[in-house]
């Protein structure tokens, strides 16, 4: 076309001469968008094959499931604080279950040596409220447990630590969910990578808040259902998986008290603005009997748990997108879609449990089991 350009010229036809020029102009410009398209084709298929494989590192050595994994790998300032070298051997450290936390957690920050667990000693509170979240029970001395369950606590407590450092630098009161919805909200690139960084820390806080709430609800049910014969101390048992200790001897006013200051401290600071949350704070400050409350309250924290599942799946199914398509995504609107889906599995599961579960229910159940990766 170039060639039939010059010699139309040469020949004075220069109507026939322009067209010819129009059409190798758009020739061209076709070119290089297709040059351009393939490049960044395979920029970003080189990118996928980096992030698989961060995806499948977090999920060996750090033990997150996939989703998780996904979650922190889409998130840069996350993926930092989980695969720095740093951290990668103060993790390996934690495994050999030999040092503390603490000295382990200094050490990366390089502050202070490794303090080798003294066997005798009695572990922290914070490494007995672990250990009993994680079925390794409650007890006297670090030598009581074995190497392998010290080195689950410590990998534990470690995950937790990272995102303890994330929540300390965010000091920003906003539920995940409406970080999200900033997201979605904004059309500026860096404004949205903003955003999502922040849900990327909120997220780190959730997950784990999230497990604890778990347990303390299957505890406290033995105590509300009638299979502990000590309500209090299977209430004392449940809060210390948050870190809360209450005396099997406390009355109902104190572990009213314990969970109003510090439970429902812990959850404000991850989901402020929750109804059910205000609910519980004002129930616990009012006078009550423990006994006759207690449904009440695992109704509400069943209720902030999923609201909190709800959140997290939302965030994991927007760290699935491309960076460019989360703008688009609707973080309300998927956020309540994913809240109906709990709630109608709960449906399920009361069905299932008091045996009036049809076969079409237990398969729609399944489906959605899978689909929330419950």
């Amino acid at each position: 076309m170039a060639r039939g350009v010059d010699l139309f010229s040469r020949a004075g036809d220069f109507g026939a001469a322009q067209e010819l020029a129009t059409r190798l102009q758009a020739t061209r410009k076709a070119q290089q968008e297709t040059l351009k398209t393939g490049a960044e084709a395979e920029k970003l298929g080189g990118e996928n094959l980096a992030r698989q494989a961060q995806i499948r590192q977090l999920v060996t050595q750090l033990g997150v499931d996939e989703n998780q994994a996904t979650a922190i790998a889409s998130n840069p300032d996350l993926l930092k604080q989980y695969l720095t070298p740093k951290s990668q051997q103060g993790l390996e450290l934690l495994k050999t279950g030999k040092f503390s936390p603490e000295s382990v957690n200094n050490w990366i920050k390089g502050v202070g040596n490794l303090e080798v667990i003294d066997k005798f000693n009695k572990p922290e509170d914070k490494f007995i409220a672990k250990a009993v979240e994680l079925k390794f029970g409650e007890k006297a001395k670090y030598g009581d447990y074995t190497p392998d369950q010290v080195a689950a606590v410590n990998k534990a407590l470690f995950d937790e630590g990272i995102a303890g450092k994330k929540a300390g630098a965010m000091a920003v009161q906003i539920p995940l969910g409406d970080v999200l919805q900033k997201v979605f909200q904004s059309r500026d690139a860096e404004d949205s990578a903003k955003a999502f960084g922040q849900a990327g820390e909120a997220y780190t806080i959730t997950v784990p808040l999230i497990s604890k709430l778990t347990t303390v609800e299957n505890t406290v049910n033995n105590a509300f259902t009638g299979a502990a014969s000590n309500i209090n101390l299977t209430i004392s048992k449940g809060l210390s998986a948050l870190g809360v200790k209450v005396s099997d001897r406390a009355t109902d006013t104190e572990i009213g008290e314990a969970i109003s200051a510090q439970v429902v401290q812990q959850i404000a600071k991850v989901f402020p603005g929750s109804q059910s949350n205000k609910e519980l704070d004002q129930l616990l400050k009012s006078k009550f009997n423990l006994k006759q409350e207690l449904p009440t309250i695992l109704r509400l924290v069943g209720q902030i748990k999923d609201e909190m599942l709800a959140q997290t799946k939302t965030y994991e199914q927007m760290a699935n997108l491309p960076a460019t398509e989360r703008t688009n995504f609707n973080a309300k609107l998927a956020q309540g879609q994913n809240y109906q889906k709990i709630q109608q599995y709960r449906d399920y599961e009361k069905k299932y449990l008091n045996k009036t579960i049809t076969a079409e229910e237990r398969a729609q159940a399944a489906k959605l089991k899978q689909e929330l990766n419950f």
